[in-house]
C-alpha cells in the first residue's frame, strides 16, 4: 500500500489543511426510511428494524470505540405536526436509534438522517 503525504489541498484558489479533510469529515452517514431501510449511506454495511421506532445500523468499518460523535435528524412520515426525538447510543460497531414524538412521548418509525464522526479502528 502507498502512502500520499500533502500538508494541504486546494481548488486553485482556496487551500485547507489537510488535518481538517481527514479529521473533520463524517467517517459514516446515512439517510433511511422509517422501516431503517437504507436510502443512501456511507460506512453502513447493514440496517436492522427493531422495533416500533426503534433502528440499529452497522457499520463497514467499526469506529476505534464507542467514544465518537453521532448526531441524528428524525423526520416522522406521518403525525407531520410532531416533533420527532432520536435517542442514540453507540457502540464501535454499530448505532442504535429510538425514535419518538416529543408531545406524548410514544415511539415512533421515523426516517432517519445521521452523521457519524470520529477515528475508525
Amino acid at each position: 500500500m502507498s502512502n500520499l503525504v500533502v500538508s494541504n489541498i486546494s481548488d486553485g484558489t482556496t487551500s485547507v489543511g489537510t488535518g481538517y479533510v481527514v479529521n473533520g469529515s463524517a467517517k459514516a452517514w446515512l439517510h433511511s426510511a422509517s422501516d431503517a431501510t437504507l436510502y443512501d449511506s456511507f460506512n453502513i454495511s447493514s440496517s436492522v428494524d427493531v422495533i416500533v421506532g426503534d433502528s440499529q445500523f452497522y457499520y463497514t468499518n467499526s469506529f476505534i470505540s464507542a467514544n465518537y460523535s453521532a448526531t441524528c435528524n428524525p423526520r416522522i412520515t406521518s403525525g407531520a405536526s410532531y416533533t420527532g426525538i432520536p435517542t442514540t447510543s453507540s457502540n464501535s460497531g454499530s448505532l442504535y436509534t429510538r425514535g419518538h414524538r416529543s408531545s406524548s412521548d410514544v415511539e415512533t418509525d421515523m426516517r432517519m438522517n445521521a452523521a457519524m464522526f470520529g477515528d475508525l479502528a
